[in-house]
């Protein structure tokens, strides 16, 4: 049974703009709990995930988003260990 779960990973509901203090706030209790003292790296990860997926996409004549959708998440939740 799944403890948790990410919902709405990719901005879909809110805007970046207007939830971006809180958006920090819970990357940083998310870094906590990974035991990593950089907040910002964990928060980059998925950022990062996206530029190489859509880079990836872009070269195909066509994708699903959830294709890129599953990238971005395998990409980024490695590199918080």
């Amino acid at each position: 049974m799944p403890k948790e779960g990410f919902f709405d990973f990719g901005g879909t509901l809110f805007s970046y703009t207007s939830t971006m203090d809180d958006r920090h706030r819970r990357v940083a209790l998310l870094a906590a709990e990974l035991g990593r003292n950089n907040h910002e790296a964990v928060f980059a990860a998925p950022h990062l995930g996206m530029k190489s997926a859509l880079e990836r996409a872009k070269a195909l004549p066509f994708y699903l988003h959830l294709d890129v959708a599953t990238s971005i998440f395998l990409e980024a939740v490695p590199s918080w260990g």
